[in-house]
């Protein structure tokens, strides 16, 4: 008799996240993507409509507050020019920094520095999980300091509610 898999399914959200950084990876690179196919890379990447959902709502995000995260980024890594940080770390980079500086009501901070790490141990080098993690916290220092995210929710303690994988039993987790 076959042993039950001890690899756990990824949550929606963590689909969701890693559509929205290969979607504006793409962008990155490309410049130019029609809509069709990035319908067809979100259906591709996260199946679950509501994961979907919340890819685009990542994406749009991201786009629309580029130029602000692409600043603060800059800012925050002074020895780095974006165009240097690989393509994948930025876009990695560019999703947490959205969840932290506009999403932190709804996602914990820990939990948007937590799951970008994790996409750049998987997608990244060796280092950049460090490096993710390092530029993700420095915004969030920023961001707690100057009042933008509540401190509550920028505490890095592992006590939230959401999870890279259900928990048993409760495969079905809730997106905005």
């Amino acid at each position: 008799m076959a042993k039950p898999s001890s690899k756990k399914r990824p949550s929606k959200r963590t689909l969701a996240r890693e559509a929205a950084m290969k979607l504006l990876y793409l962008c990155d690179l490309r410049k130019s993507v029609p809509e069709s196919e990035e319908q067809e890379l979100l259906l591709a990447s996260c199946p679950p409509e509501d994961a979907r959902d919340y890819a685009r709502i990542l994406v749009d995000g991201v786009r629309d507050k580029q130029e602000e995260i692409d600043r603060i980024i800059g800012d925050l890594t002074p020895n780095w020019n974006l165009k240097r940080i690989a393509a994948v770390e930025r876009n990695i980079i560019r999703v947490g920094s959205y969840e932290i500086l506009h999403c932190s009501d709804n996602v914990p901070v820990a939990v948007a520095i937590d799951e970008a790490v994790n996409l750049a141990k998987r997608f990244g080098s060796s280092k950049s999980g460090s490096f993710v993690n390092g530029v993700l916290d420095a915004i969030r220092r920023t961001a707690t300091s100057e009042g933008l995210v509540p401190a509550a929710s920028s505490d890095l303690q592992e006590d939230n509610q959401e999870t890279t994988a259900a928990p048993p039993g409760d495969e079905e987790e809730t997106l905005p």
